[in-house]
């Protein structure tokens, strides 16, 4: 927004401003959800604007999970989960190293999981769905190579209804995608894990502490997998001496 209002916002993320135009506010709230919920609570504590006729709209990018997306879907959210609260152990450490690696913690779960207003996502689905999505022959050539030809794999993009998984890491693998997959059984989400991302739960829990969950819609698409393709390591992806 070049030609619309511009506010400070004390105790955001420095240096980003609410831009305005038009009835439609524009803020990027930093990534992950420390710098997003503290972005958030700054922006709705600030005495010069009203809120209480407001949608609140979270976009961005994030990764997928195997057999149910392919990169370029598009997914509105139905429901919302920290990947980081209940109690995490090292595959290493585990009698079972095959196991999943994530153990439910009740004590964590009016933050740990939303649910959000499903009547109001599926309005926003039904708006939606149709849309054609399009993709590159370099990425069915990539998700073909990873995924062995499987048919899921190469398939066109589309509009689907996920439940997506916050961390404040961005992590990769068959390990943690199980550990994510497990949270949304364990948590009764209303659609399958879909994505991973850094922010969608900390909006979600500032937004209900403020009553605001019920107006709260998230859409977002996936730019690659959340496990690790075309023979990426962690040490060739990550280190800095590779």
């Amino acid at each position: 927004i070049t030609d619309g209002e511009a506010y400070e916002i004390k105790g955001a993320f420095e240096g980003n401003k609410l831009y305005y135009k038009d009835g439609v506010a524009l803020y990027l709230t930093g990534m992950g959800k420390v710098n997003t919920a503290v972005s958030l609570t700054a922006i709705l504590s600030d005495e010069r604007f009203d809120f209480s006729d407001c949608y609140f709209f979270s976009t961005g990018c994030a990764g997928s999970a195997r057999e149910y997306t392919v990169m370029g879907d598009v997914f509105v959210i139905t429901a919302c989960i920290d990947f980081d609260l209940g109690h995490h152990a090292d595959n290493r450490e585990m009698k079972d190293q095959e196991a999943t690696t994530w153990f439910h913690d009740e004590g964590y779960d009016s933050s740990s999981y939303k649910l959000l207003n499903q009547e109001l996502a599926n309005k926003v689905f039904e708006l939606v769905k149709d849309t054609e999505l399009s993709t590159t022959d370099k990425t069915r050539r990539v998700m073909a190579k990873t995924f062995d030809n499987a048919e899921w794999a190469t398939r066109d993009p589309k509009v689907q209804k996920g439940t997506t998984v916050s961390g404040d890491n961005y992590w990769k693998g068959v390990y943690d995608e199980a550990n994510a997959l497990l949270m949304a059984e364990t948590y009764g989400a209303p659609d399958p894990y879909a994505l991973t991302e850094m922010e969608d739960v900390a909006l979600a829990v500032v937004l209900d502490r403020f009553g605001l969950l019920d107006k709260y819609i998230v859409i977002r698409d996936s730019v690659n997998m959340d496990v690790f393709m075309y023979g990426a390591t962690p040490e060739n992806l990550w280190s800095i001496d590779d």
